[in-house]
């Protein structure tokens, strides 16, 4: 097999299985890319008035600074021009203390994802797209937002798995939509 066809290292964006669907990246082409972080998806928090997020990435990363005091940084954050910007910043938070984060992360996370899917229908209708699968984001590098194994290598290994934040969270955001009638 050339170089030019093999698969990217990352392995395919989007794989299903009868259980699992596992995505990663954000190719804006993919159904699924709305599931991701850095997926362009403008939305609000009414927590915080007269602020716009970008994606996803933009309100995770000013929440953590926010919550770590760091004013400074949460500004740069929302005028981060990419969600990339908006991850580099997050990782720059003045006094970041991890196990504060910790407790904190899954909230985010979740917040994050609910409004993202309750103003944004795209989103929304992509999260209720997944059925009643368990949702992974498959960044074979991250184990702490995603599971640590490409999509194509998971199956099976669930008990190896990282913490897959952002599944997790997906998965209660679609719960909740459920049970609040949201379709």
């Amino acid at each position: 097999m050339s170089s030019s066809s093999q698969a990217p290292p990352y392995g395919p964006a989007v794989h299903y299985s009868s259980k699992h669907l596992f995505f990663y990246g954000y190719e804006l082409q993919l159904h699924e890319a709305r599931l991701q972080n850095w997926y362009p998806a403008s939305f609000t928090d009414p927590k915080i008035p007269g602020v716009r997020f970008q994606t996803g990435e933009h309100y995770i990363m000013y929440r953590k600074a926010v919550i770590m005091g760091d004013i400074s940084t949460a500004e740069k954050i929302l005028n981060a021009a990419t969600p990339k910007e908006a991850g580099k910043l997050g990782r720059e938070v003045k006094n970041y203390d991890g196990d504060k984060w910790k407790g904190a992360v899954d909230e985010v996370a979740e917040t994050c994802n609910y409004l993202k899917c309750i103003q944004v229908e795209e989103c929304r209708q992509a999260l209720l797209d997944s059925g009643d699968r368990i949702l992974a984001e498959a960044s074979p590098v991250d184990r702490n937002w995603g599971i640590g194994f490409r999509g194509d290598e998971a199956e099976g290994k669930e008990d190896e798995w990282g913490r897959n934040i952002l599944g997790k969270a997906l998965m209660k955001v679609r719960d909740r939509l459920r049970k609040e009638g949201i379709q």
